[in-house]
């Protein structure tokens, strides 16, 4: 069997292939389908399946027949319109008119149409040679009908995509997400599983990839199973004892303990993002954090999409209280209406009595019961933004602050909305002195985040001043401050393309400028890092990766980098100790078990890689270098029959056409003395390895050498 070496020099390669950022997003290949002819002994190699297993979700209908009333109400929540298919009675009417077109930039603008109960959303980009267009069919929807925006996504084959133009409710206008106009096609992104989690009950996804499903296997929505657990053996037990009176075989929310309850609706309401164990592996009743890795964000703005959960448990009210779930406020059945805060006020009436409130007394009698306005005030979602015709990183979405405490900023909004509404409201001293202490408030803060580098949370804050009072200066402020923030964003996108196109120094100078803007960037600070690296200048590589590490613990990129800096310089132990940082900043990153495997290797840790290999496998299990890797630490060990088949397969995924793959399947055979095999194995590689990797010629003959003598 071959030495360590050769796989490190193997995985050497690939890593630095993926450290290029245009492959800094694994890309991940579909099966090949092989002719029998071009495989060897293809009976041994076994392949796990690959889309995950239904474990028994039915979907809502099954529900239905038993529970009609209930199921009906259902259907008007959000939850249940989470994700649906295009439907032409909720799609907005403006596929249908002139009105469905949205320009991003000047060589970029996209048109939305309809052709009969079909919705196209097609990107036409102006070019040397002329108009190339990219038409894209939606195939699925988020928040269709919803008061917020309403997103729209597409299939290539069975790879889904999320398109950038959106439909924004609010302000009845199309808007489109980042768009890096140095690109191409449909300027869509790979939608992922841990999105889909939260708008879907179940999908059928295959293992490995950033975004490839079974197209049928999806019960759409959010629905009873996302929180009762699998239904099937609940119904198959009912439909066979209808005489039956207490539910069997499903979760009854209401027991669990309130810990668990809570973990229902954090599942998506919360920063809980990165996964522990594989996705979809969760069921109501259990631990949520033995699933999921939750992100400890320094900012509002920094949360992914929704963080409620967290914000309430930091409530006194909870803090205070035994009993305080989500749904003391939220019925799950039922759909919130946010515009009407009584069901709200009720909640809070279970606690608090008017005289709580030590401002009532100066408060008008008409607002005395706005607890909500007061104490859990409705903002801008600012993570979530996107570009207008008319402006750039606006935010559609309001959400209600669950961290209840006292905002006086909120106090005078209500009160200033109230003043607004009497007789000669406009004109009020009091409603004029609210307006100035609001835009001062806000103008402060903006300041403040601007000063910490917080810029989409210091362009929220002049958004909002300027909502009280139309100050020329805070406009001029608000319009530098956006310019800024889009010039970083611009800059980002071409550093990224000067490292595919490897022009090494332009893409430093780049980046360098980003940081001199934003010195806290912690993406900037790791792809710089890793051109300090490539450029062999270790010291200013390491300073730039721990500085991505410290500016965001959660991305595992600058210790994943500095622990690789550590293995191809013989720093063994230091790079299992930043492997392990980055592990746990994200639990299941296929890369990071991988080059981990791979020191494990180096440190002669056998059983240690053998795990490593086992993870990378069941993660993803078309890894052809996870497969050689684990045929070589079995070997190792002398497990040759077990290590046979992962050589097989290792060859398989890489079309026989990997020199070092060959090579090692070619050892793995004369492990078990299969000589003809091994003999076919060279003679694959001996031509590739002759255009690809001429060093391994003389291993291949000293190979061929000691089957010839096995053989007499």
């Amino acid at each position: 069997m071959s030495q360590i070496s050769r796989v490190t020099v193997c995985g050497v390669a690939i890593l630095l292939l993926v450290l290029s950022v245009s492959a800094i997003l694994w890309r991940w290949q579909r099966v090949p389908s092989f002719d029998e002819s071009d495989s060897l002994n293809s009976s041994e190699d076994v392949f796990e399946r690959l889309v995950t297993k239904n474990p028994g979700y039915v979907g809502i209908h099954d529900c239905e027949a038993c529970h009609f009333d209930r199921v009906v109400e259902f259907k008007n929540t959000r939850h249940y319109q989470a994700c649906v298919r295009p439907d032409p009675k909720t799609m907005p009417s403006v596929f249908d008119s002139d009105r469905g077109r949205f320009s991003q930039c000047d060589s970029i603008r996209f048109e939305m149409t309809r052709k009969e109960d079909k919705f196209v959303q097609t990107a036409i980009q102006s070019t040397a040679t002329g108009e190339k267009q990219t038409s894209s069919q939606i195939g699925l929807v988020y928040g269709s009908g919803t008061a917020s925006d309403e997103v729209y996504f597409s299939w290539n084959e069975d790879r889904l995509y999320e398109l950038p133009v959106v439909w924004l409710h609010p302000t009845q206008e199309w808007g489109a997400s980042l768009i890096d106009s140095e690109r191409s096609g449909a300027f869509s992104r790979p939608m992922m599983p841990r999105c889909l989690e939260c708008h879907t009950t179940w999908f059928e996804h295959v293992a490995g990839t950033e975004n490839q499903y079974n197209r049928d296997g999806f019960i759409l929505g959010v629905t009873c199973e996302k929180c009762h657990g699998p239904g099937y053996d609940h119904s198959s037990f009912h439909k066979a004892h209808p005489e039956a009176k207490s539910a069997e075989a499903i979760v009854h929310p209401g027991r669990l303990s309130r810990d668990r309850l809570i973990d229902l609706c954090a599942q998506c309401h919360s920063n809980a993002i990165k996964y522990r164990k594989p996705p979809l592996s969760y069921r109501p009743g259990e631990p949520l954090d033995q699933y999921f890795k939750t992100l400890d964000v320094r900012h509002p703005e920094d949360n992914h999409v929704a963080n409620q959960v967290e914000y309430m448990r930091e409530s006194r009210c909870f803090q205070k209280s035994d009993t305080m779930t989500c749904i003391t406020c939220h019925d799950p059945h039922r759909r919130d209406d946010l515009d009407e805060r009584s069901p709200f006020q009720r909640s809070c009436s279970k606690c608090h009595t008017a005289a709580d409130c030590q401002e009532q007394a100066r408060l008008p009698e008409a607002i005395r019961d706005n607890c909500i306005g007061c104490h859990m005030p409705r903002l801008n979602k600012v993570q979530v933004f996107f570009q207008t015709k008319d402006d750039v990183y606006f935010p559609p979405v309001k959400r209600i602050e669950h961290r209840i405490a006292v905002y006086p900023a909120a106090r005078d909004e209500v009160l200033l909305d109230w003043y607004l509404t009497q007789f000669d409201g406009q004109n009020h001293p009091e409603a004029k002195r609210l307006r100035r202490s609001l835009v001062e408030f806000w103008q402060t803060e903006a300041e403040r985040c601007q000063k910490d580098f917080r810029f989409l949370a210091a362009i929220d804050a002049y958004r909002t001043a300027l909502k009280f009072d139309d100050v020329p200066e805070l406009r001029e402020q608000l319009k530098d401050l956006k310019t800024i923030h889009h010039q970083i964003d611009n800059d980002w996108f071409k550093a990224v393309h000067l490292i595919d196109s490897n022009d090494l120094d332009k893409a430093k100078q780049v980046l360098q400028k980003i940081l001199n803007v934003k010195p806290d960037m912690a993406r900037a600070h790791g792809r710089l890092g890793m051109l300090y690296a490539k450029a062999g200048d270790e010291l200013r590589a390491v300073e730039s990766l721990k500085s991505a590490a410290k500016y965001d613990p959660d991305d595992p990129f600058g210790n994943s980098m500095l622990g690789w800096l550590s293995h191809i310089n013989g720093r063994w132990e230091e790079a299992l100790s930043y492997y392990q940082l980055a592990l746990e900043a994200e639990p299941l990153n296929v890369k990071l078990h991988y080059q981990r495997g791979l020191t494990m290797s180096q440190l002669n840790r056998w059983p240690d890689a053998v795990e490593c290999f086992r993870q990378v496998l069941e993660l993803d299990p078309r890894h052809a270098y996870g497969s050689q890797g684990l045929a070589h630490a079995l070997h190792q060990q002398g497990k040759f029959a077990e290590a046979l088949p992962f050589a097989i397969r290792a060859a398989r995924l890489t079309r026989f056409d990997d020199p070092y793959i060959l090579v090692t399947l070619a050892e793995a055979y004369l492990d078990v003395e299969r000589l003809t095999d091994a003999t076919s194995a060279l003679d694959k590689a001996t031509p590739v390895a002759k255009s690809r990797a001429p060093q391994l010629l003389p291993q291949i003959r000293v190979l061929r050498d000691g089957i010839q003598a096995k053989s007499h």
